[in-house]
């Protein structure tokens, strides 16, 4: 593969990279504020929400982190697996 052809995949890999993390962020924030937020008030958070809020935050952050573990974990596990099945078929 030349440069060229090596930066445009590197970009459309971080383009996607963004776009995933946006999404994330988006249901995040979604999520937390349906759970926290019970007042109307514009621009102001009750002690109460603010707490919530980070609890949440932070929840959902170290259960994303967890998933993906779960998932690499499971991800190389397929590999070595499929790696196997090829070696033994040859």
């Amino acid at each position: 593969m030349n440069s060229i052809t090596q930066q445009t995949t590197d970009k459309q890999e971080q383009k996607k990279l963004v776009k995933f993390f946006n999404l994330q962020f988006r249901k995040m924030m979604e999520q937390c504020h349906k759970k926290c937020i019970t007042t109307k008030n514009k621009g102001k958070l009750g002690i109460a929400e603010k707490a919530c809020t980070d609890r949440c935050v932070i929840k959902y952050i170290q259960t994303t982190a967890y998933v993906n573990e779960l998932l690499n974990s499971f991800s190389q596990e397929v590999d070595q697996t499929l790696q196997t099945q090829q070696s033994q078929q040859k």
